[in-house]
């Protein structure tokens, strides 16, 4: 993919979902900018992203600003763009509160010079006034020339207050940008209901995203319009769907892609994205994109080689075909995890081991206790001893309750060094209830050889086309292990697979011992880095024994 500007904001939002006769609240990041800049992340483009920046810079978006480049004028926390914002279901919203904070401070004048930067895309999210984007469209527009000479593109999108407030202005911006983005309501508030884009905005080598929500999306070019079906979805929060769609737009156009198959892929990451609160979809993604985008430099290219490419490995992979998966029974569950402030969020696995003693405990990434499943900031062991109440562990297939962790058992543990590829610190282990339905496991006291067969216990989701539904329940998976360290082993799949819920997953040798558990991985290479099971067996005999 190529390299994308965004103009826009990061806000601290408060949503308010209501749903079967209830309202669930949730605190979480938000901003066109934010969205738009995730998703073209999720989709494999350079992005920078302008956008005030707090200072100190708070934990919940610590993962964000190190994965893309983060300009923009410094503010206080609490100087941030705040929204508030109520689904009522059916695809209707309103915006309670919105107060834009330090995004005053975002103008043209303060952006280094553009030229500087090699970028295939600038796009100009929502702000608090059409004329601060028009104000930003121009600036761009003289600096790159006219649109035959500009070496990058520019896109914009809008909003119904905007439209309501200066119809004219959103006009003027459409005609001025090359990729423009809106939703049905917005678009029947500038060309009547149910109205076709008409030609007089549309540039000659540019496209018009017009979405209508479970009616898919339309894509308007000066000589054909096409619709795109919409992918199915369990619509939670549908609050950023239209930002992070035009995201993923933005990031295949940067690679190529034509206006129709970008707006496919667009659909199905909004999809996946509205089916949980926030931006937690493409903050998980962007929790393992984080490691593996540094780790498995390290490991080498020979690590995303095809497994046939290697002698060594593929004996291995002979070797794995015909040694068959332990049988472990039901020992991996879904938890939910429910913080003392009323916090709860679903995301990764949990199973259980034995200890020494032949008492067993539950263990699952310490990372899921943070943004990578919707928590506005990262816990650390020590806040899981005081905020941590319970979680809850569930069968992925039925949903029953397969038992409770309660008490939180490791007084350590450090995630500052996950980015460089230690895993050992990333780790949350809980007394498990007395009546506990899920088979512990074993665990292995060595590491394993470069080349050994392994399986990766896990739950395979739908193909790209559907992205809900597919099958729940837990199974294996070959693979090879390919690199072993102190913290962290890399394995590779034997196949190409489509994996839900990777962070927690347990990964067997052909005895049951567990070789270690899944922190990420990279789905289109088949690559997963574990924490080695060696480490969580040292850590839990060394430091929990006394507690139990």
């Amino acid at each position: 993919m190529g390299s994308i500007l965004v103009v826009g904001c990061v806000s601290f939002d408060i949503l308010r979902l209501e749903r079967d006769g209830r309202v669930d609240s949730f605190e979480t990041v938000g901003g066109a900018g934010l969205y738009t800049a995730l998703a073209a992340v999720h989709q494999g483009a350079d992005v920078v992203l302008y956008a005030p920046r707090p200072d100190p810079m708070p934990e919940q978006l610590q993962t964000i600003e190190a994965k893309l480049t983060w300009l923009g004028p410094h503010c206080a926390i609490e100087e941030m763009p705040r929204l508030e914002i109520v689904h009522h279901g059916g695809g209707r919203a309103t915006l309670v509160s919105a107060d834009w904070g330090a995004e005053d401070l975002l103008v043209p004048d303060c952006l280094p010079e553009v030229r500087d930067f090699d970028f295939d895309i600038v796009h100009i999210a929502a702000l608090s006034s059409v004329r601060k984007q028009n104000d930003f469209c121009k600036f761009f527009s003289e600096t790159a020339g006219d649109v035959a000479q500009r070496f990058y593109k520019i896109s914009a999108g809008t909003y119904a207050r905007a439209i309501s407030s200066d119809k004219g202005g959103v006009e003027q911006l459409i005609r001025d940008c090359d990729v423009f983005f809106m939703n049905r309501n917005e678009a029947d508030l500038l060309f009547g209901n149910n109205s076709d884009v008409p030609n007089a905005f549309l540039n000659e080598h540019g496209a018009c995203f017009v979405t209508d929500g479970e009616s898919g999306v339309k894509v308007y070019q000066p000589e054909s319009t096409e619709t795109v079906l919409a992918v199915h979805a369990e619509e939670l929060d549908p609050t950023g769907a239209g930002d992070t769609f035009c995201g993923s737009v933005l990031a295949r156009l940067s690679g190529g892609v034509g206006f129709v198959d970008a707006a496919r892929a667009g659909v199905a990451v909004a999809a996946r994205a509205i089916e949980q609160p926030g931006p937690k979809y493409l903050l998980s993604a962007l929790a393992a994109i984080l490691v593996f985008g540094s780790v498995l430099t390290n490991c080498g290219s020979a690590v995303a080689k095809p497994i046939a490419e290697s002698s060594h490995s593929t004996s291995a992979r002979r070797a794995s075909s015909n040694i068959s998966a332990p049988d472990i029974g039901n020992a991996v569950g879904e938890p939910t995890f429910y913080l003392k402030d009323g916090q709860k969020f679903t995301g990764g696995k949990i199973f259980s081991v034995y200890l020494k003693t032949g008492k067993s405990v539950f263990v699952t990434p310490l990372h899921l206790v943070g943004p990578s499943t919707g928590f506005l900031r990262q816990l650390t062991a020590q806040d899981c001893q005081s905020q941590l109440v319970r979680v809850e562990i569930r069968d992925f297939k039925t949903g029953k309750l397969l038992g409770i962790g309660t008490k939180p058992l490791l007084l350590s543990g450090d995630l500052s060094r996950s980015n460089s590829g230690d895993l050992r610190g990333d780790l949350l282990a809980l007394k498990a209830s007395a009546k506990c339905k899920l088979q512990p496991l074993k665990l292995r006291e060595s590491v394993p050889a470069v080349g050994t067969p392994v399986f990766l216990f896990t739950n395979e989701r739908a193909a790209a086309t559907s992205l809900v539904g597919g099958d729940r329940k837990v199974q294996p998976f070959s693979a090879t292990v390919k690199t072993t360290a102190p913290g962290h082993i890399v394995i590779k799949m034997d196949r190409a697979i489509r994996l839900g819920a990777l962070s927690g997953s347990p990964v067997l040798d052909e005895r049951g011992f567990l070789v270690g558990m899944v922190y990420g991985g990279r789905e289109e290479e088949g690559v997963m880095m574990l924490n080695p099971g060696s480490s969580i067996y040292s850590r839990l005999n060394t430091e929990i024994k006394s507690q139990l």
